[in-house]
């Protein structure tokens, strides 16, 4: 199995939000909802555990575009964090799990 670990470095946050998060670390899970995230777009994401490429790998629920079974064509969506306040942090850093199966030639996952 291959996981994708992505850092990046944040300096602007531009778009601000209801929810918003100033606790750092901060981790989740998704084993208690979605917790300020949001789906957005033509979408069939859910939240929950899943069995398609060896599964969660016991990190917790995940969002997943249909649970069981093929995603819908068509799909133009995403999946949005809410705010974090990073003005009390010198140095922040974001990193997370991210596994996608696309049919090639046709589909993206970025």
């Amino acid at each position: 199995m291959v996981k994708h670990f992505f850092s990046i470095l944040l300096c602007v946050i531009i778009q601000t939000s209801v929810f918003s998060i100033n606790t750092f670390p901060y981790f989740e899970d998704f084993n208690s909802g979605p917790n300020g995230w949001t789906q957005t777009g033509t979408t069939d994401f859910q939240i929950g555990s899943f069995t398609k490429m060896n599964g969660n790998s016991g990190y917790g629920d995940s969002w997943v575009t249909i649970l069981s079974g093929n995603y819908n064509n068509n799909q133009n969506t995403y999946v949005e964090s809410p705010s974090f306040d990073f003005t009390a942090v010198t140095c922040p850093s974001v990193s997370f799990d991210f596994k996608y199966y696309t049919e090639y030639f046709y589909d993206y996952a970025y």
